[in-house]
């Protein structure tokens, strides 16, 4: 038999430096969202995508 590997620590863990984006409603992490939305749709938002989001909502929508 194998043995089990011992929990890591905290200490042990490593450094998560987005760790602070866990808090889903503080105001940094909403900010940061809010920024790479922006980008995020600014690269890809254009009338193909817009068209094709009015067709796929329809679909969704429809009974």
């Amino acid at each position: 038999m194998t043995e089990a590997a011992a929990p890591l620590s905290l200490a042990d863990q490593p450094h998560d430096e987005f760790l602070w984006l866990e808090d889903i409603h503080g105001d940094d992490a909403m900010a940061w969202c809010r920024e790479h939305n922006a980008r995020t749709d600014a690269a890809l938002v254009n009338a193909a995508y817009t068209d094709l989001e009015a067709s796929v909502l329809e679909a969704l929508d429809s009974k």
